[in-house]
């Protein structure tokens, strides 16, 4: 058996015998400590406060708003996008009296008026 020496008396001496990992040891938990503190401060802390609504504009007041927002309404059918043709076939069906033939609703928008294709887009209630 081989014969231990006595531990230093001065704590200076002590710190230079430990093992050069013995201090990374110990700091290795604190990350971790940390991590669940964070963790627990988040849960206590609640949901986060809803960032404000948008107010909603007021639809236009006249038609000639209502064009300056929707420059398709004064274009020809031949000139509309298959999104705006599908919106105006569904509304021409709806019409009164409807349209009930497909063929017939480009001479059906071309034939109406600034007025009437708003009213038949986006209600009847515009001046």
């Amino acid at each position: 058996m081989t014969a231990r020496s006595a531990p230093p008396a001065d704590p200076s001496a002590r710190a230079a015998t430990r093992a050069p990992d013995a201090g990374t040891r110990r700091s290795g938990r604190w990350p971790a400590l940390s991590l669940l503190l964070l963790g627990a401060m988040v849960a206590c802390a609640g949901p986060a406060p809803e960032p404000p609504r948008p107010t909603p504009t007021p639809p236009p007041a006249t038609v000639q708003e209502r064009v300056r927002q929707e420059p398709w309404l004064a274009r020809f059918w031949t000139q509309l996008s298959q999104a705006q043709r599908r919106r105006v076939t569904q509304r021409a069906r709806r019409a009164e009296p409807p349209v009930t033939a497909a063929a017939e609703v480009p001479a059906y928008w071309d034939g109406l008026g600034l007025r009437e294709r708003s009213a038949l887009v986006f209600g009847g209630g515009r001046r």
